[in-house]
């Protein structure tokens, strides 16, 4: 399956996605704050990337807005994670999506698995 990169400052909430994505047979790395995010994304490029707007070091809209300008991250799907009201903030950024905190593991697969679904797509022409 897909290679996903998880990014959240807090560790029951990493590892809640990271059982969730595992079951569902994608392989799972972690990083808990935006430069490691950034630094775990060059190495291993993952194919998606659920990542936390509040992040320390970082912000997690920066974090994804370098993601995108980057020619080797730049076609990693992005979900940003938010418990803010304003998931209209993940928009500019490149973002694919927003998931709102809390969430269910069912929903977080069945986006997860769109947004890649999304990414592999052709772009299309008008």
């Amino acid at each position: 399956m897909a290679r996903v990169l998880v990014v959240d400052d807090e560790p029951a909430i990493r590892s809640l996605i990271r059982n969730t994505l595992e079951r569902a047979g994608h392989t799972v790395l972690e990083a808990a704050d935006g430069p490691a995010a950034l630094a775990a994304a060059r190495s291993e490029v993952p194919d998606l990337v659920l990542l936390d707007v509040a992040l320390p070091g970082l912000s997690g809209l920066e974090v994804c807005r370098r993601l995108k300008a980057a020619r080797e991250t730049a076609g990693a799907a992005v979900l940003l994670l938010t418990g803010l009201p304003q998931a209209e903030a993940c928009i500019p950024t490149g973002a694919a999506g927003c998931i709102a905190k809390p969430f269910t593991p069912d929903a977080l697969v069945r986006q997860a698995e769109q947004a890649l679904l999304r990414q592999k797509e052709p772009a299309r022409r008008p």
